[in-house]
């Protein structure tokens, strides 16, 4: 590594740091550059970590440092080390009161860190403070891509934030300030590669407000070229998902956090947050409901808001992850269950009016939900059927031959329907409802619970299969393929097998 910082600016006229990561950035660096040196706003220095370029960034570099010495500080990797590691080592190079991201392809109005500074300025408590975002292709041309939501940020309270922030990133980074007292360089995440910024936003929602500076405009380029972009490996975007929620929703600033809530506020939060860490495991990160559980286990733990509602919480969660038993041993909550939950929650029918006795007993358990009752029928939750023994045996089911006899005729069977490669073994219910307890319904949970796991084995040994051949065949037919369609047909075919298949 190679620091050129000569001739810096002394470091108590400084208020604000411009930090510029750059790699391979010689088309739009130029004018990124021109952009920040023409702001109104003379108090800033320019921080640039070249992430090992090997194209003309560094000589673009070198020439405006000589032109504008007292300006710059100037960072040469020899090797790429990825942007989260060139972020976290701009900013250890930081002298401003504030922290003002852009990228290599972005440019700032002239006004822009006047009015941005203003507003920090005038609150004390805000963390950071967003402006309006311009998207521009490559050419500079205003392009339709409306996924950024600064507007809304003088609308919400920190809940909200928080909140909002856990079902997805809204917030631009080139149009941001950020207060640097509240700013830690692990804020950022440990080599996060595609979410290093919105770690960054959930790490600072908790320490102060956001706010929006309709004046202040920013320019954000949308190209090809940039990683803002790219397609990305499902892989990774879930293994980052995952490792960054695992990070914040564990950390002591959202421990603090919740801690000086009401009961009633914290539980609002936990429970708005919790229904959108679930919806965003079914498209992006699996692993999350299994994380929901662990983060309520935690807040419990600490103490945060009401411990009947956090059990009730707690409940759903490991239904929706599929862990009945512990769903069980919570508590039964026939009345506050979550939509988010529910969905995983098996579903019980009957046809046979003879056995209503079992089917209400064992509804009352709350292990089940009543099919009859559904209109809407949900993927994800399995399906199952009371039976007569004799109506089973009549259906010549080969694993029910050891109850095919005698008494056993009279007694009800639980089996699986809509699943034809279901891996639940019928299960032949005590003679009389009256006899089925708890144990039973633990008993019933835990063989769901095998099951499924078998099937996932079974699945994913079925998917493996396919995608080897799927590999096979796309490494022979993709280069008779143009290459616009070749990218655009694997970005398909990995979503929809969930890896990659070059």
């Amino acid at each position: 590594m190679l620091c050129l910082d000569q001739g810096k600016m002394e470091l108590s006229a400084v208020r604000v740091s411009a930090i510029l990561p750059i790699y391979n950035g010689e088309k739009f660096l130029a004018e990124t550059l021109e952009s920040v040196l023409s702001q109104n706003f003379s108090s800033f220095e320019i921080i640039i970590v070249d992430d090992g370029s090997n194209d003309g960034s560094a000589a673009i570099i070198e020439k405006y440092r000589a032109l504008y010495p007292d300006k710059f500080s100037v960072i040469l990797h020899e090797t790429n080390r990825g942007v989260c590691a060139t972020v976290r080592e701009a900013l250890s190079h930081c002298c401003g009161e504030f922290i003002f991201p852009i990228g290599h392809d972005d440019i700032w109005h002239p006004d822009y860190l006047t009015k941005m500074v203003f507003v920090l300025d005038q609150d004390p408590t805000l963390s950071a403070v967003f402006a309006s975002v311009r998207v521009i292709d490559a050419d500079g041309t205003p392009i339709l891509f409306d996924v950024f939501e600064h507007n809304i940020l003088n609308e919400i309270d920190q809940r909200r934030l928080v909140s909002k922030l856990l079902g997805g990133n809204f917030l631009c980074v080139p149009a941001s300030g950020i207060r640097r007292t509240k700013m830690k360089a692990s804020d950022f995440g440990i080599n996060n590669e595609l979410l290093q910024d919105h770690e960054l936003w959930l790490n600072l929602s908790v320490r102060g407000g956001f706010a929006y500076v309709p004046g202040a405009i920013a320019s954000y380029r949308r190209h090809e070229e940039n990683l803002s972009s790219g397609l990305r490996g499902q892989r990774q975007l879930s293994y980052e998902m995952t490792a960054m929620l695992s990070r914040f929703l564990l950390s002591k600033g959202l421990e603090e956090f919740l801690l000086v809530l009401t009961d009633d506020d914290s539980m609002e939060l936990v429970e708005c947050c919790a229904g959108r860490l679930y919806h965003l495991s079914q498209t992006t990160a699996p692993a999350l409901p299994y994380l929901i559980s662990i983060w309520l286990e935690h807040l419990s733990e600490i103490g945060v808001g009401s411990p009947s509602q956090l059990d009730q919480l707690r409940s759903q969660s490991y239904l929706s992850s599929g862990l009945f038993r512990k769903y069980l041993q919570v508590g039964d909550f026939s009345d506050a269950r979550e939509a988010w939950a529910i969905e995983r929650m098996p579903m019980l029918s009957c046809t046979d009016r003879n056995l209503d006795e079992y089917f209400e007993k064992l509804l009352q358990f709350c292990l089940f939900r009543d099919y009859r009752r559904i209109n809407i029928q949900q993927k994800s939750a399995r399906k199952f059927m009371l039976v007569s023994g004799a109506e089973a045996n009549s259906e010549s089911r080969p694993s029910l031959s050891k109850s095919s006899g005698g008494h056993h005729n009279r007694r009800p069977l639980l089996i699986e329907i809509d699943s034809a490669s279901s891996t639940f073994h019928p299960f032949l219910l005590p003679e009389g409802p009256d006899i089925i307890d708890r144990s039973v319904i633990y008993t019933i949970a835990g063989l769901i619970e095998d099951s499924e796991y078998r099937e996932v084995l079974r699945y994913a040994g079925i998917k493996d299969g396919r995608l080897r051949v799927l590999k096979f065949v796309w490494s022979k037919v993709n280069v008779f393929i143009p290459l616009p369609i070749q990218r655009f047909l694997s970005h398909l075919l990995s979503r929809a097998y969930g890896r990659s298949i070059n």
